[in-house]
Protein backbone atom coordinates (compact mmCIF):
# COMPACT_ATOMS: atom_id res chain seq x y z
CA UNK A 1 0.00 0.00 0.00
CA UNK A 2 2.72 2.16 0.72
CA UNK A 3 4.78 1.56 -2.29
CA UNK A 4 1.74 2.11 -4.62
CA UNK A 5 1.14 5.46 -2.64
CA UNK A 6 4.56 6.54 -3.40
CA UNK A 7 4.14 5.70 -6.93
CA UNK A 8 0.96 8.13 -7.38
CA UNK A 9 2.81 10.67 -5.83
CA UNK A 10 5.69 10.63 -8.16
CA UNK A 11 3.21 10.77 -10.84
CA UNK A 12 0.59 13.06 -10.08
CA UNK A 13 3.15 15.78 -8.47
CA UNK A 14 4.29 16.67 -12.03
CA UNK A 15 0.95 17.10 -13.34
CA UNK A 16 0.03 19.45 -10.51
CA UNK A 17 2.82 21.49 -10.95
CA UNK A 18 1.90 21.73 -14.28
CA UNK A 19 -1.79 22.77 -13.73
CA UNK A 20 -0.58 25.38 -11.08
CA UNK A 21 1.93 27.32 -13.25
CA UNK A 22 -0.59 27.41 -16.32
CA UNK A 23 -3.01 29.51 -13.70
CA UNK A 24 -0.36 31.54 -12.47
CA UNK A 25 0.32 32.56 -15.67
CA UNK A 26 -3.70 33.15 -16.84
CA UNK A 27 -3.33 35.21 -13.68
CA UNK A 28 -0.62 37.34 -15.63
CA UNK A 29 -2.16 38.14 -18.80
CA UNK A 30 -4.27 41.33 -19.52
CA UNK A 31 -7.25 40.25 -20.71
CA UNK A 32 -9.20 43.80 -20.85
CA UNK A 33 -10.34 44.24 -24.66
CA UNK A 34 -8.46 46.96 -26.57
CA UNK A 35 -10.43 49.67 -28.66
CA UNK A 36 -8.41 51.73 -31.08
CA UNK A 37 -9.14 55.59 -30.87
CA UNK A 38 -9.56 57.91 -33.84
CA UNK A 39 -6.73 60.44 -33.67
CA UNK A 40 -7.74 63.58 -32.82
CA UNK A 41 -6.95 66.10 -36.24
CA UNK A 42 -4.28 68.43 -35.54
CA UNK A 43 -4.05 71.94 -35.84
CA UNK A 44 -1.05 74.27 -36.97
CA UNK A 45 -1.21 77.48 -36.57
CA UNK A 46 0.28 79.59 -39.74
CA UNK A 47 -0.08 82.81 -40.84
CA UNK A 48 -2.89 83.29 -43.23
CA UNK A 49 -3.95 85.99 -45.51
CA UNK A 50 -7.06 84.63 -47.30
CA UNK A 51 -7.86 85.69 -50.96
CA UNK A 52 -10.50 88.21 -51.05
CA UNK A 53 -12.15 87.10 -54.11
CA UNK A 54 -11.92 83.31 -52.22
CA UNK A 55 -14.92 81.70 -50.34
CA UNK A 56 -14.04 80.79 -46.94
CA UNK A 57 -16.02 78.37 -45.02
CA UNK A 58 -17.73 79.19 -42.22
CA UNK A 59 -15.96 76.63 -40.20
CA UNK A 60 -12.74 78.06 -41.69
CA UNK A 61 -10.51 80.26 -39.26
CA UNK A 62 -8.13 82.47 -40.49
CA UNK A 63 -4.92 81.85 -38.82
CA UNK A 64 -5.65 77.83 -38.30
CA UNK A 65 -5.00 75.34 -41.12
CA UNK A 66 -6.76 72.17 -40.12
CA UNK A 67 -4.62 68.73 -40.91
CA UNK A 68 -7.11 66.25 -42.07
CA UNK A 69 -5.35 62.34 -41.27
CA UNK A 70 -7.70 60.71 -43.63
CA UNK A 71 -5.59 62.40 -46.24
CA UNK A 72 -2.34 61.17 -45.12
CA UNK A 73 -2.81 57.79 -46.96
CA UNK A 74 0.89 56.90 -48.54
CA UNK A 75 -0.78 55.17 -51.40
CA UNK A 76 -2.82 58.16 -52.62
CA UNK A 77 0.62 60.22 -52.49
CA UNK A 78 1.38 61.02 -56.01
CA UNK A 79 4.52 62.67 -56.30
CA UNK A 80 4.47 66.19 -58.36
CA UNK A 81 6.17 67.29 -61.41
CA UNK A 82 7.58 70.58 -61.42
CA UNK A 83 5.12 72.65 -62.88
CA UNK A 84 2.94 71.33 -60.43
CA UNK A 85 4.81 71.98 -57.57
CA UNK A 86 5.18 75.65 -59.38
CA UNK A 87 1.82 76.16 -59.27
CA UNK A 88 1.11 74.75 -55.75
CA UNK A 89 3.61 77.32 -54.30
CA UNK A 90 1.46 80.30 -56.51
CA UNK A 91 -1.55 79.31 -54.55
CA UNK A 92 0.04 79.48 -51.70
CA UNK A 93 1.53 83.12 -51.80
CA UNK A 94 -0.52 85.91 -51.58
CA UNK A 95 0.09 88.89 -54.30
CA UNK A 96 0.51 91.95 -52.57
CA UNK A 97 -0.30 94.82 -55.13
CA UNK A 98 2.09 97.38 -53.99
CA UNK A 99 0.05 100.39 -56.51
CA UNK A 100 -2.83 100.18 -53.58
CA UNK A 101 -0.47 100.13 -50.13
CA UNK A 102 2.01 101.60 -48.05
CA UNK A 103 4.89 99.18 -46.88
CA UNK A 104 6.24 99.51 -44.21
CA UNK A 105 10.27 99.89 -44.54
CA UNK A 106 11.00 97.92 -41.63
CA UNK A 107 8.93 94.87 -43.79
CA UNK A 108 11.48 95.45 -46.30
CA UNK A 109 14.89 95.61 -44.82
CA UNK A 110 16.84 92.56 -44.35
CA UNK A 111 14.41 90.62 -46.85
CA UNK A 112 16.00 88.07 -49.13
CA UNK A 113 17.15 89.16 -52.63
CA UNK A 114 17.75 86.41 -55.28
CA UNK A 115 18.68 85.69 -58.68
CA UNK A 116 16.59 84.80 -62.02
CA UNK A 117 17.08 80.88 -61.16
CA UNK A 118 15.82 82.02 -57.47
CA UNK A 119 19.33 81.61 -55.90
CA UNK A 120 19.72 84.02 -53.12
CA UNK A 121 22.21 86.06 -54.11
CA UNK A 122 21.84 88.75 -50.62
CA UNK A 123 19.77 90.50 -48.37
CA UNK A 124 18.23 94.59 -48.17
CA UNK A 125 20.80 96.53 -46.51
CA UNK A 126 19.49 99.95 -46.87
CA UNK A 127 17.76 102.27 -49.26
CA UNK A 128 18.86 105.78 -50.87
CA UNK A 129 16.38 108.15 -51.35
CA UNK A 130 16.44 111.70 -52.08
CA UNK A 131 15.92 113.63 -49.27
CA UNK A 132 13.58 116.35 -51.01
CA UNK A 133 11.17 114.49 -53.17
CA UNK A 134 11.08 111.41 -51.43
CA UNK A 135 12.10 109.41 -54.64
CA UNK A 136 13.82 106.19 -53.82
CA UNK A 137 16.77 105.56 -56.00
CA UNK A 138 18.76 102.90 -55.22
CA UNK A 139 18.53 99.22 -52.81
CA UNK A 140 21.87 98.72 -51.23
CA UNK A 141 22.31 94.96 -51.06
CA UNK A 142 24.51 92.92 -49.03
CA UNK A 143 26.16 90.36 -51.29
CA UNK A 144 28.93 87.46 -50.86
CA UNK A 145 30.50 86.33 -48.08
CA UNK A 146 30.14 83.22 -45.94
CA UNK A 147 27.43 83.93 -42.91
CA UNK A 148 27.65 87.39 -43.75
CA UNK A 149 31.07 87.67 -42.95
CA UNK A 150 33.34 89.25 -45.62
CA UNK A 151 30.10 90.58 -47.43
CA UNK A 152 30.10 93.97 -49.60
CA UNK A 153 27.35 96.20 -50.23
CA UNK A 154 26.09 97.04 -53.74
CA UNK A 155 23.82 100.21 -54.76
CA UNK A 156 20.87 98.63 -57.45
CA UNK A 157 18.45 101.24 -58.69
CA UNK A 158 14.54 99.55 -58.05
CA UNK A 159 14.43 98.94 -62.33
CA UNK A 160 16.65 96.45 -61.90
CA UNK A 161 14.71 94.51 -59.47
CA UNK A 162 10.91 92.80 -59.38
CA UNK A 163 8.90 92.29 -56.32
CA UNK A 164 8.13 88.87 -56.24
CA UNK A 165 4.93 88.16 -54.91
CA UNK A 166 5.87 87.45 -50.96
CA UNK A 167 7.22 91.01 -51.25
CA UNK A 168 11.15 89.24 -52.11
CA UNK A 169 13.34 91.25 -54.71
CA UNK A 170 14.34 89.62 -57.98
CA UNK A 171 17.31 90.24 -59.55
CA UNK A 172 16.45 91.22 -63.35
CA UNK A 173 19.38 91.03 -64.73
CA UNK A 174 22.38 87.73 -64.50
CA UNK A 175 23.75 87.23 -61.05
CA UNK A 176 27.44 87.77 -62.72
CA UNK A 177 26.41 91.66 -63.01
CA UNK A 178 27.14 92.62 -59.14
CA UNK A 179 30.82 91.10 -59.54
CA UNK A 180 31.50 94.04 -62.31
CA UNK A 181 29.62 96.49 -60.00
CA UNK A 182 31.97 98.21 -57.47
CA UNK A 183 31.25 97.87 -54.00
CA UNK A 184 30.19 100.91 -51.46
CA UNK A 185 31.41 102.23 -48.71
CA UNK A 186 29.20 102.90 -45.50
CA UNK A 187 29.20 106.56 -45.81
CA UNK A 188 28.51 106.40 -49.58
CA UNK A 189 26.56 108.94 -50.56
CA UNK A 190 27.63 111.66 -49.83
CA UNK A 191 24.88 114.13 -50.48
CA UNK A 192 27.71 116.89 -50.15
CA UNK A 193 29.26 115.22 -53.55
CA UNK A 194 27.79 116.43 -56.23
CA UNK A 195 29.22 113.28 -58.13
CA UNK A 196 28.18 110.95 -56.15
CA UNK A 197 26.32 108.88 -58.45
CA UNK A 198 28.72 109.22 -61.23
CA UNK A 199 30.09 105.59 -60.92
CA UNK A 200 27.51 103.85 -60.06
CA UNK A 201 25.07 105.27 -62.49
CA UNK A 202 27.35 104.65 -65.45
CA UNK A 203 27.73 101.37 -64.77
CA UNK A 204 24.31 100.73 -64.71
CA UNK A 205 23.08 102.86 -67.75
CA UNK A 206 26.08 100.63 -69.60
CA UNK A 207 23.86 97.67 -69.24
CA UNK A 208 21.10 99.63 -70.44
CA UNK A 209 19.01 99.47 -66.85
CA UNK A 210 17.57 102.99 -66.57
CA UNK A 211 18.70 105.07 -63.44
CA UNK A 212 16.65 107.72 -61.89
CA UNK A 213 18.08 110.79 -63.02
CA UNK A 214 19.76 112.27 -59.89
CA UNK A 215 20.76 115.79 -60.92
CA UNK A 216 20.23 117.87 -58.05
CA UNK A 217 19.24 115.13 -55.72
CA UNK A 218 19.85 115.18 -52.12
CA UNK A 219 20.76 111.70 -51.01
CA UNK A 220 20.80 110.22 -47.88
CA UNK A 221 19.79 106.76 -46.33
CA UNK A 222 16.61 105.83 -44.59
CA UNK A 223 17.86 103.65 -41.82
CA UNK A 224 19.90 106.25 -39.61
CA UNK A 225 16.68 107.88 -39.36
CA UNK A 226 15.46 104.79 -37.13
CA UNK A 227 15.23 106.16 -33.89
CA UNK A 228 15.99 110.03 -34.93
CA UNK A 229 14.29 112.22 -32.69
CA UNK A 230 11.60 114.16 -34.46
CA UNK A 231 10.40 117.97 -33.55
CA UNK A 232 11.03 121.36 -33.45
CA UNK A 233 14.43 123.18 -32.36
CA UNK A 234 14.15 122.83 -28.78
CA UNK A 235 10.97 120.86 -28.66
CA UNK A 236 11.59 116.86 -29.57
CA UNK A 237 8.27 115.07 -30.26
CA UNK A 238 9.28 111.51 -30.41
CA UNK A 239 11.58 109.26 -32.43
CA UNK A 240 10.84 108.01 -35.83
CA UNK A 241 9.76 104.25 -35.63
CA UNK A 242 9.73 103.67 -39.64
CA UNK A 243 8.97 105.24 -42.57
CA UNK A 244 5.87 104.42 -45.01
CA UNK A 245 7.08 103.80 -48.90
CA UNK A 246 4.71 104.23 -51.80
CA UNK A 247 6.57 101.05 -53.90
CA UNK A 248 4.28 101.56 -56.90
CA UNK A 249 5.06 105.60 -57.15
CA UNK A 250 9.04 104.47 -55.67
CA UNK A 251 8.78 107.10 -53.34
CA UNK A 252 8.70 107.43 -49.57
CA UNK A 253 5.47 109.27 -48.32
CA UNK A 254 5.25 109.28 -44.60
CA UNK A 255 7.27 109.16 -41.63
CA UNK A 256 6.06 107.26 -38.94
CA UNK A 257 7.04 109.06 -34.83
CA UNK A 258 6.74 107.68 -32.11
CA UNK A 259 4.04 110.28 -29.80
CA UNK A 260 5.79 109.80 -26.14
CA UNK A 261 2.72 108.87 -24.34
CA UNK A 262 0.80 110.78 -20.80
CA UNK A 263 -0.67 109.32 -18.56
CA UNK A 264 -4.49 109.61 -20.02
CA UNK A 265 -2.98 108.13 -23.55
CA UNK A 266 -2.04 105.21 -24.85
CA UNK A 267 1.28 104.78 -27.55
CA UNK A 268 0.24 106.12 -30.94
CA UNK A 269 2.39 106.25 -34.06
CA UNK A 270 1.45 110.18 -35.15
CA UNK A 271 2.10 110.10 -39.38
CA UNK A 272 4.28 112.74 -40.64
CA UNK A 273 4.44 113.92 -44.83
CA UNK A 274 7.92 113.31 -45.68
CA UNK A 275 7.85 116.85 -47.18
CA UNK A 276 8.33 117.90 -43.50
CA UNK A 277 12.20 116.62 -43.53
CA UNK A 278 15.34 118.60 -44.15
CA UNK A 279 19.18 118.12 -44.55
CA UNK A 280 20.84 120.54 -42.21
CA UNK A 281 24.65 121.40 -42.41
CA UNK A 282 26.45 120.57 -39.00
CA UNK A 283 30.33 120.24 -38.60
CA UNK A 284 30.50 120.49 -42.63
CA UNK A 285 27.99 117.10 -43.06
CA UNK A 286 24.80 117.49 -44.24
CA UNK A 287 22.29 115.51 -41.86
CA UNK A 288 18.31 115.05 -41.87
CA UNK A 289 16.27 116.89 -39.62
CA UNK A 290 12.48 116.51 -39.16
CA UNK A 291 11.18 119.58 -38.46
CA UNK A 292 7.53 119.79 -36.85
CA UNK A 293 5.77 121.90 -33.91
CA UNK A 294 3.77 120.20 -31.10
CA UNK A 295 0.92 121.88 -32.70
CA UNK A 296 1.23 120.14 -36.32
CA UNK A 297 1.41 116.88 -34.10
CA UNK A 298 -0.60 116.99 -32.37
CA UNK A 299 -3.32 117.34 -35.59
CA UNK A 300 -1.48 114.24 -37.31
CA UNK A 301 -3.30 111.45 -38.26
CA UNK A 302 -2.43 108.45 -35.90
CA UNK A 303 -2.64 105.08 -35.33
CA UNK A 304 -2.28 103.02 -31.84
CA UNK A 305 1.34 101.82 -31.87
CA UNK A 306 0.22 98.37 -31.06
CA UNK A 307 -1.96 98.01 -34.30
CA UNK A 308 0.94 99.70 -35.91
CA UNK A 309 3.67 97.17 -35.30
CA UNK A 310 0.94 94.01 -36.18
CA UNK A 311 0.79 95.28 -39.86
CA UNK A 312 3.04 95.01 -42.79
CA UNK A 313 0.95 97.42 -44.91
CA UNK A 314 -1.04 100.24 -44.85
CA UNK A 315 -4.09 99.96 -47.19
CA UNK A 316 -6.30 102.05 -49.51
CA UNK A 317 -8.78 103.58 -47.34
CA UNK A 318 -6.18 104.64 -44.49
CA UNK A 319 -4.36 105.96 -47.52
CA UNK A 320 -7.11 108.60 -48.83
CA UNK A 321 -7.48 109.39 -44.87
CA UNK A 322 -3.88 110.22 -44.65
CA UNK A 323 -3.77 112.10 -47.85
CA UNK A 324 -7.10 113.97 -46.87
CA UNK A 325 -5.96 114.83 -43.48
CA UNK A 326 -2.69 116.65 -44.75
CA UNK A 327 -4.14 118.45 -47.55
CA UNK A 328 -6.11 120.27 -45.18
CA UNK A 329 -3.55 121.39 -43.48
CA UNK A 330 -1.67 122.28 -46.55
CA UNK A 331 0.99 119.80 -46.67
CA UNK A 332 -1.03 118.10 -50.41
CA UNK A 333 0.80 115.37 -52.52
CA UNK A 334 3.49 116.85 -54.68
CA UNK A 335 2.68 117.31 -58.06
CA UNK A 336 3.94 113.96 -60.43
CA UNK A 337 2.90 111.20 -57.41
CA UNK A 338 -0.32 110.84 -58.24
CA UNK A 339 -1.03 107.33 -59.28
Amino acid sequence: MTKLIRTLRMVLTPIVLCVAALGISACLVDNTPRVLQEATPQTVEAEVIPDADATVPAEAQVGTIVIDEEATDTAAVQPLDAAQVEAQNADQVSTVDISAVLVQASFLINRDVVSLDGNRIGTVNDFVVDSESGQILYVTVSHGGVLGVGASERAIPLSALAWSPDLNLTLTSNEEVLDGLPAIESDWPLASDPQWNDQIGAYWTNLGTTVEDTTGALPMRIRPLFGMIAGEIGGALGPIEDLLFDLGQRQVRYIAVFASPNFYTVDTIAMLPFSLLDLVEVDRQLLPVVFADSALFLMAPNMDRDLFQTVDFIDQPFIGELDARWEELGYPREEGSEE
